[in-house]
């Protein structure tokens, strides 16, 4: 990274020393559209066609010449809309023609950084165009937006084999620059302009007005820049006061202040800031804006979890009124359980359809599913199943007749105590939080309206819901409990405190972060938010990038250290524990401890810097901390190193840690390493088993990010393949308990003999060990 990162600058700073400006003059004619309605763009200015459709005009840039066309919905193009200019004299004409029926509400996707060797793995992109394509087709999709990274470094041959992929298939997309596409270019802009054309544009659609900015302006050489502002105000202040407008650049925060300038200046009303370079999952709603980034699609940044595209749906005088989520390389799939021989839960899963009905046949019996999740649906069976596999028939059908069939097969399963869908979706990493006899969960929609946020408390024992609270903000699923409160975390950073008897709020917490105004910035979340020991909760949020700790009493509510701990800046990798009187963290560049009395640091360490999101496993005087490529022991009142052993590997690609009887276990890619605690020494290695469906996605291998815990004489693991396991810490064999279809990423919450995980569909699984020998029919 730093390589690519010196070529770029050398490549920015030579451009900037022999940029010069260049005259571009431009005439043609537009035909087939009424010329008072066309306006021609040139970067900086627009420039309106004369009634015969004729334009000619002249314009200076140090950047590369382009020019594109602004037209309204009613229109479409027969060919391209925009130009690559030469130097000197140029010549363009453009055909339009009217679309028989615009439609007034329609749908488009918001994609995010695809990012991956387009050559390389030719399979993986054909796959993930026609998959796109059937999406779009399904769901009558206008277009998708691309937003930045589109390739690894912006090597012509790359991008050109994006745009062929996406042009073989029918694909309409709007590209936009960003990131990694000016890398090895120079001009920062030159292969984007001259693969994808203009580097910044404009388009309209449904009366909505979308604009696509440079967010990197470093990219630009210095008239460039200039041009790009210029435009920026010509564009915005020529829209009639009251104008929606949907904002998509690779990182909105650079460009949000200048834009929610000009459009309070105009009186308009931005719907939504749509992005990407996060490499991470999240929408909120900020200031009557969504402000939304999706998962990659190169694969390895979360194992199985990737490939994400949201579905918008925009309907005209509304803007945006929902979104909905789908996921690539797994366009259909069907998995289903059954606990106390009555009780069936299925997962149906086909990307282009949004079902809502659903039947089954099995052993004799048949009737409807109901809806319990976004792809989840259940069913009380009429009498209990015969013992042994059997088979299930499920039918899935959608508004427009759509319909899928699953023939699947399905048994009790004794380890499974039951199951409960929540509805959320997509947790980041979810965990549940128990005490006594109550589990409690927080719960995300992850998509807009956001209707589903809030907190759920179970009965633990039964599955059945006490209380569900509701929240206009998604909720990080990981949530801390007492017997007195229950403490959350949601999208927007607010610390929030209920009544554990039955939900209740109580005034929210002293904010931990301020979103600053007109900042657009996500709120990434950690794989741990909260963790409660005694009096002391312990709050982690992200603004900005940057990671911020802050230490609460759980009584009083009020902060303990006079300012938030910075962790620095990363994606979602710092990560902490509490143990006695002090916090142990993992922050970028640096890892150490904390006096939970004052904040003040006790000791850190910068070496083997790198952001890393395992938490630190304190063990009385001593404390294990994972970090970029090794695993280290250190002393824990002044972080001497005792050993350390060599885990290469990518930063995400390693989960929690485990000590039990003198061994240390650690997962580390697709491996469950046992490690002897007392020297650092490899024992042992076992490799996660392959899964039948791997939980959907079939090109990326999973990743291991949930930390194994001891249940009883058993380690339990929920893995990236969707499977729950349990192994036995002798010999580190794998035994498959449960196959859900979805990715797990947290660590199972144990309570004696009973532990409880959460998929990334939202579902609670509670599981017992050993296994019952004779499970009852449901009463």
């Amino acid at each position: 990274m730093f390589n690519r990162l010196f070529l770029t600058a050398l490549l920015c700073t030579a451009g900037t020393l022999l940029s010069a400006t260049t005259t571009y003059r431009v005439s043609g004619r537009i035909l087939g559209a009424d010329p008072a309605e066309i306006r021609l763009c040139d970067g900086e200015q627009y420039h309106a066609p004369a009634p015969d459709g004729s334009f000619d005009f002249a314009f200076d840039s140090d950047g590369g010449g382009f020019l594109y066309l602004c037209f309204p919905g009613h229109y479409e193009t027969a060919g391209k809309a925009w130009a690559r200019l030469q130097a000197g004299s140029n010549t363009c004409n453009f055909q339009l023609r009217r679309r028989p029926a615009p439609p007034p509400d329609f749908t488009f996707i918001h994609g995010s950084d695809i990012q991956y060797d387009f050559l390389g793995r030719a399979q993986e992109l054909a796959q993930d165009c026609a998959e796109l394509r059937e999406i779009m087709t399904a769901q009558r999709a206008e277009f998708i937006t691309l937003p930045g990274d589109l390739s690894t470094d912006g090597q012509p041959e790359q991008l050109a084999a994006l745009k062929d992929a996406l042009e073989q298939n029918h694909i309409p997309y709007r590209a936009v620059f960003g990131g990694h596409d000016g890398l090895v270019s120079s001009p920062g802009t030159k292969n984007f302009l001259d693969c994808f054309g203009p580097p910044y544009w404009s388009w309209q659609q449904g009366g909505i007005h979308f604009i696509a900015p440079v967010s990197e302006e470093h990219f630009l050489l210095p008239g460039e820049k200039i041009r790009h502002q210029r435009w920026l105000e010509a564009t915005l202040l020529s829209l009639p006061a009251g104008s929606q407008v949907i904002v998509v650049t690779h990182i909105p925060r650079s460009v949000a202040p200048r834009i929610a300038e000009l459009a309070a200046r105009q009186q308009l009303r931005i719907l939504a800031w749509l992005g990407a370079h996060f490499h991470h999952d999240n929408l909120i709603e900020y200031a009557g804006s969504i402000c939304n980034t999706n998962m990659p699609y190169r694969g390895g940044d979360f194992g199985n979890f990737t490939k994400k595209v949201r579905l918008i749906d925009c309907q005209a005088g509304q803007g945006i009124v929902s979104t909905r989520s789908r996921i690539l390389n797994n366009r259909t799939r069907a998995v289903a359980n059954l606990f106390a021989r009555q009780e069936l839960l299925v997962h149906l899963y086909d990307s282009r359809y949004d079902f809502q009905q659903a039947q089954y046949a099995c052993a004799g019996q048949a009737g409807p599913l109901t809806r319990t999740g976004v792809f989840t649906w259940s069913a009380r069976l009429s009498a209990p199943l015969p013992s042994g596999p059997q088979a299930l028939s499920v039918q899935a059908s959608g508004p427009d007749g759509q319909s899928c069939n699953w023939d699947l097969a399905v048994q009790n399963n004794p380890a499974l105590l039951w199951q409960y869908s929540s509805g959320s979706l997509f947790f980041y990493w979810p965990q549940t939080a128990v005490h006594g006899d109550h589990l409690y969960l927080g719960l995300a929609g992850q998509n807009y309206p956001f209707s589903q946020g809030g907190v759920l408390c179970l009965d633990r024992h039964r599955g059945q819901k006490l209380w569900q609270s509701h929240f206009p903000d998604d909720i990080q699923a990981g949530v801390a409990a007492n017997a007195k409160r229950l403490f959350a975390l949601s999208n927007r950073g607010q610390v929030l405190a209920f009544n554990a008897a039955d939900g209740t709020m109580a005034p929210p917490l002293p904010a931990l972060l301020e979103l600053p105004p007109g900042n657009t910035a996500l709120k990434l979340m950690a794989p741990l938010a909260l963790q409660l020991q005694g009096q002391y909760l312990a709050v982690h949020a992200f603004q900005d990038r940057n990671g911020y700790l802050q230490l609460y009493h759980s009584e009083s509510l009020q902060p303990l250290w006079p300012k938030v701990l910075p962790l620095g800046g990363g994606l979602m990798y710092n990560s902490f524990a509490l143990a006695d009187d002090r916090l142990f963290f993992i922050g970028v560049k640096r890892y150490g401890a904390v006096s939970l009395a004052t904040g003040e640091i006790l000791w850190q360490d910068s070496s083997n810097p790198a952001e890393t999101f395992p938490r630190p496993l304190p063990a009385g005087s001593e404390v294990f901390f994972r970090l970029r490529d090794v695993l280290r022991k250190c002393r824990a009142d002044n972080g001497e190193t005792i050993w350390e052993c060599a885990l290469p590997g990518r930063r995400v690609d390693s989960g929690g840690m485990l000590l039990l009887n003198g061994k240390l276990f650690l997962t580390h890619r697709n491996t469950l390493l046992a490690l002897d605690a007392g020297s650092g020494k490899i024992l042992q290695r076992a490799v996660l088993p392959e899964s039948g469906h791997n939980a959907g996605f079939s090109y990326r291998r999973p990743s291991l990010t949930a930390a194994p815990v001891a249940v009883g004489n058993s380690l339990v693991l929920p893995a990236d393949n969707g499977v729950i396991y349990q192994i036995d810490p002798g010999t580190l064999s794998w035994t498959p308990l449960l196959d859900t279809g979805f990715p797990f990423k947290a660590a199972a919450t144990v309570a004696g003999n009973d532990f409880y995980a959460v998929g990334f569909d939202g579902v609670v699984y509670a599981l017992r060990l050993p296994a019952q020998a004779e499970v009852p029919a449901a009463p």
